[in-house]
């Protein structure tokens, strides 16, 4: 097994786990907690301050981003699969458009032929969730791609 199916392993482990903002354990996590909690399960250095703020800035949400991932170009017109491969990131905006606050990752196609993510959600407190990113709420609020260069292109 490759690190990227690995990765996306060691996250499909955490679904069912409940929301919990800035945790990153079974006992709870968030969207960014996923991603370092994963990353460490399979011995992925993570820098120590990737962590969300009391209220997440963007900008420096971004900036800290940088540290443990690598931008990737995309393009909302083209298929997702397209530009990006299982294991990459992909990050959302919320409220604001280019301000993302919400963490993915990419797991390639479910059963079913549909482009899925792994993330954790606190909407009606559903936690850790594997879904599909065509629904309309994920799909047009995909800001950018990323990948996480330990996991290799």
């Amino acid at each position: 097994m490759n690190k990227r199916e690995q990765y996306i392993e060691a996250l499909r482990s955490y679904i069912g786990t409940p929301f919990r903002h800035q945790g990153q354990s079974k006992q709870g996590m968030d969207c960014l907690g996923l991603l370092i909690a994963a990353g460490r399960d399979i011995g992925l250095e993570v820098p120590s301050n990737l962590t969300y703020m009391p209220n997440p800035d963007s900008g420096e949400l971004e900036k800290r981003s940088k540290q443990f991932l690598r931008q990737l170009p995309y393009n909302r017109l083209q298929r997702v699969g397209n530009q990006i491969q299982p294991g990459d990131v992909l990050t959302f905006w919320i409220v604001e458009r280019g301000q993302p606050k919400h963490f993915a990752v990419y797991t390639g196609l479910d059963n079913h032929g549909r482009e899925s993510v792994i993330h954790a959600y606190s909407r009606k407190q559903y936690g850790v969730i594997e879904t599909t990113i065509a629904n309309k709420f994920l799909s047009r609020r995909i800001d950018k791609a990323w990948r996480i260069p330990q996991l290799g292109d």
